[in-house]
């Protein structure tokens, strides 16, 4: 059974209820609200295209079939985003045809809606994997919905069929240095996917990794110089049923043949971490810092074990004013350094919107308000994270006491919610932001407008209780 956030675990209860009801269309609604909120949960994608084709096939006649053919069609050249309900609809009574579905895809992103044009796209790639067309508008809902492995295959594709466009390789090893480490790439992907390594992976159970482990240790030890590789394999199962300390006496072997192996390093750093030996790990985890000081993966770690240092004597002495002193000056370094980092990623991988916008989320929590508003501006511009970026705007700009920009903004960010039964708490927090914008700006009867949207949906959201009655008083 799929884990699931509980907000996603209502939605896709509420999916279910609606199928045993035979309400598909109402099942379907559900689970798009689930996909766009959890965009790679493949229960809730399978349900979602069961729910969907039986709500298209059921009373779905030829007369309804034209009309909504030739309206959607008219629709899809011009405004994409009209057309989405229509082109959706005929994809769904028609499964099977990989343009259909593609174009849907398309009306999916147009709509902001990336999770389900996620879906669409692997429909249509399912019957037409190799089409230049689909593919290219497949790696950006890809990209939009993190599915990194998916995306590096869509990109991987596209630089075989147009070798001469740098670009698509270059989305291969960007995508691959942030999934697998700054060495990824297409060919540590393909290496990922050797037949041991699937065997492995599908050995859910401890006992079975531990039987694999065996096997493999055995024919390790027939050749040791020429199964050499095979370590590799062995310590990575260790790690994934937790065994650190044997996990870590197979990645130092590997460690002590080549010193310039990261990922034996990383390895190590981690097993000392998980074991308790801090002082080691910190040692390592500096080394990999200082090696590649473009990885925030080794900034992160470096940094979280100095603050569980302190964390740990805080608990013996919470007053201490030089250890809370410490805690936040470790804080602060901590969200600089990574500032440095994403401000020279975002230079490197330019038009890499994830890249982007971890750099305005950093600048923002630094505290630099106006060197974080133009990069949240440039993200805004994807369809793909206009949402988020225009919600933080609106609060930078509530911030910046520039009122009628935050008014703006915050509408703007409204009209890319996706339409779902349910109320979302980050619409709530824009209707609230709506409010403070014109409390602020002494509009007092708009702000009461929109704090009343949130007071009525949810009493307890924030301090929303006190400030609309408040104003109502």
């Amino acid at each position: 059974m799929t884990e699931r956030k509980h907000k996603a675990q209502k939605y896709f209860d509420k999916g279910q209820e609606a199928m045993k009801l035979k309400d598909y269309e109402g099942a379907a609604a559900w689970f798009a609200a689930l996909i766009e909120y959890e965009p790679l949960d493949k229960e809730a994608q399978e349900l979602f295209q069961k729910a969907s084709v039986l709500h298209a096939q059921k009373d779905f006649n030829a007369l309804k079939k034209i009309g909504y053919s030739i309206l959607g069609n008219l629709l899809v050249s011009f405004s994409p985003k009209s057309a989405t309900h229509y082109i959706g609809v005929l994809s769904a009574n028609k499964p099977q045809d990989p343009k259909l579905a593609a174009t849907y895809g398309r009306c999916l992103m147009a709509s902001d809606q990336p999770g389900l044009a996620a879906v669409a796209f692997r429909r249509a790639l399912n019957f037409l994997p190799g089409n230049k067309g689909i593919l290219k508008a497949a790696g950006p809902a890809f990209e939009a919905v993190d599915d990194k492995p998916g995306a590096i295959e869509v990109y991987s594709q596209l630089a075989k069929f147009e070798p001469g466009q740098g670009k698509w390789a270059m989305k291969v090893k960007d995508i691959s240095a942030v999934h697998y480490g700054d060495t990824g790439g297409i060919t540590d992907l393909k290496s990922a996917r050797s037949e041991d390594e699937k065997k492995a992976a599908e050995l859910q159970t401890k006992e079975g990794k531990l039987e694999r482990i065996k096997e493999l240790l055995h024919e390790y030890n027939q050749d040791k110089e020429a199964n050499a590789p095979l370590l590799r394999d062995i310590g990575r199962l260790f790690l994934s049923i937790e065994s650190w300390d044997r996990a870590l006496n197979i990645w130092s072997k590997i460690y002590e043949a080549d010193e310039a192996d990261e990922e034996a390093a990383a390895n190590i750093a981690k097993c000392y971490a998980k074991m308790g030996e801090m002082e080691k790990a910190k040692e390592r985890y500096l080394e990999l810092h200082e090696a590649h000081p473009l990885d925030p993966r080794y900034c992160d770690s470096y940094y979280e074990i100095q603050l569980q240092e302190v964390d740990d004597q805080l608990e013996e002495s919470p007053e201490d004013e030089e250890l809370i002193e410490k805690k936040e000056a470790l804080k602060k370094d901590h969200i600089d350094k990574k500032v440095e980092i994403y401000k020279e990623l975002s230079k490197k991988r330019a038009g890499d919107v994830e890249t982007l916008l971890e750099y305005a989320l950093l600048l923002e929590k630094q505290g630099s308000t106006d060197e974080a508003i133009p990069v949240f501006q440039k993200v805004s511009q994807s369809p793909a994270r206009a949402l988020i970026a225009l919600h933080h705007l609106g609060w930078l700009f509530i911030e910046k006491k520039q009122l009628t920009l935050a008014v703006d903004t915050f509408k703007r960010a409204l009209e890319k919610i996706p339409q779902s039964k349910a109320i979302s708490t980050e619409k709530k927090d824009l209707w609230f932001g709506l409010g403070e914008a014109y409390q602020k700006d002494n509009n007092i009867e708009e702000a009461k407008e929109w704090y009343k949207k949130v007071y009525e949906n949810d009493i307890e959201f924030r301090d929303i209780r006190e400030r609309y009655e408040a104003l109502l008083s």
